[in-house]
């Protein structure tokens, strides 16, 4: 069974990769001539990344509280 401490741990590292893809797709490092699709699909990837930054906060959020004794 993985430790309340272990789970934040996971759940804050996800939350920094997710950031540093939005950071990616957001810093206009999508070029070239067919550059319309790509924006489209960098948004869609932005989008994907902030629902998951949410469900990852939750599990960050749990597991501090838990660690707390606040669960």
């Amino acid at each position: 069974m993985k430790t309340a401490a272990k789970a934040a741990a996971e759940a804050h590292t996800n939350l920094n990769i997710f950031a540093a893809v939005m950071s990616l797709m957001e810093g206009g490092h999508v070029y070239g001539p067919d550059a319309g699709s790509a924006s489209v699909t960098a948004r869609k990837i932005i989008q994907l990344c902030k629902a998951e930054q949410q469900k990852q906060l939750v599990i960050y959020d749990k597991n501090i509280a838990a660690l707390k004794g606040n669960p």
